[in-house]
C-alpha cells in the first residue's frame, strides 16, 4: 500500500511524492511507512514518468517502484509524506517527515536527487507544513514545530538549494497550546492569510478547537465576541462532566 501526496506540477502535470506502507499480515493496521518515492503524471494523456522522465508502467508495485521511483531507502526508518512543489524548470522540491518528526528536504538536480538535508531535528513531536519555491535555489518551508519554549509556526529559508537553512522569527508562538492540522498554503493567497490551522490547550478535554488564519504578519484577528459560535455549549459540556455524564 502507498501513502501519497499529490500536487500540481508544471503545465499539465501532477506530482506524487509517496511512501510505502507494508500491510500487516495479521490484518491489523500499523504506522509503518518506509522509503521515499516520486513520480509525476501528464494529465494530457494520463501517462506517468519518474524524475528523469522515464515512462512508468501502471499499476506500480513495490519492487518496480524501488527500481524506478525511489528517492532514498530509509532502511527500515519510519517516514511520513510531507509535500512537493516544483520550480520554474519543473524540477521537484520535496520534504518528508522522518523518525521522531525530523523534517528532511530533497531536491531533483536534473540527473539525481540531492542528498536529503535536515531542516528540523526530530524530538518525538510532529512537524508539518508546506513549501514555497521562489527559485531553484531559494526555498521556504512554513512549518509548525515544538521546542522547549512552546509551540510555534514559522518559516525556514534556504538560498543555496537547501544545503543550509535559517529559521526566521515565529509567526505564531504559545506555551501550553498545541498547533495542529496545519493546512496547505492557499493557492494565490494574500500574504496576510496564507493558511489555516487549529489549536487546543494541553489537557483540554473537549473536542472543540480554535481555528486560526495565519499570514506573514501573524494571525488574522477580530473582536473576541465574533470569534466563537459555540454559545453555551462549552459550559453545558463542563456541567455534564461535573455531574458525571
Amino acid at each position: 500500500m502507498w501513502y501519497a501526496w499529490f500536487e500540481k506540477g508544471q503545465g499539465d502535470t501532477i506530482t506524487a511524492s509517496y511512501v510505502y506502507h507494508p500491510c500487516n499480515k495479521r490484518g491489523r493496521h500499523t504506522n509503518d511507512r518506509y522509503n521515499t518515492y516520486y513520480m509525476q503524471m501528464n494529465t494530457a494523456d494520463a501517462t506517468w514518468t519518474n524524475a528523469p522522465g522515464k515512462p512508468l508502467a501502471m499499476p506500480i508495485r513495490k519492487e518496480y517502484a524501488d527500481e524506478n521511483t525511489m528517492m532514498f531507502d530509509t532502511h527500515g526508518g519510519r517516514v511520513t509524506r510531507g509535500t512537493c512543489r516544483v520550480d520554474e524548470n519543473g524540477a521537484p522540491h520535496v520534504f518528508f517527515r522522518h523518525d521522531k518528526g525530523q523534517v528532511r528536504y530533497y531536491r531533483w538536480l536534473g540527473d539525481k536527487w540531492q542528498q536529503p538535508v535536515t531542516v528540523l531535528p526530530g524530538n518525538k513531536r510532529n512537524h508539518d507544513g508546506d513549501m514555497v519555491v521562489h527559485s531553484p535555489t531559494h526555498i521556504s518551508l512554513l512549518l509548525s514545530y515544538k521546542n522547549d519554549a512552546g509551540s510555534h509556526v514559522g518559516y525556514f529559508n534556504s538560498t543555496d538549494g537547501g544545503l543550509t537553512w535559517q529559521k526566521a522569527l515565529s509567526l505564531l508562538s504559545a506555551k501550553n497550546i498545541a498547533f495542529n492540522d496545519i493546512s496547505s498554503i492557499v493557492r494565490n493567497a494574500h500574504p496576510d492569510a496564507r493558511l489555516m490551522l487549529s489549536s487546543n490547550a494541553y489537557g483540554q478535554v473537549n473536542e472543540y478547537r480554535n481555528m486560526i488564519l495565519l499570514g506573514d504578519k501573524g494571525p488574522v484577528t477580530r473582536p473576541k465576541k465574533q470569534t466563537s459560535n459555540l454559545g453555551n455549549r462549552l459550559e453545558l459540556f463542563r456541567q455534564g462532566r461535573a455531574k458525571g455524564k
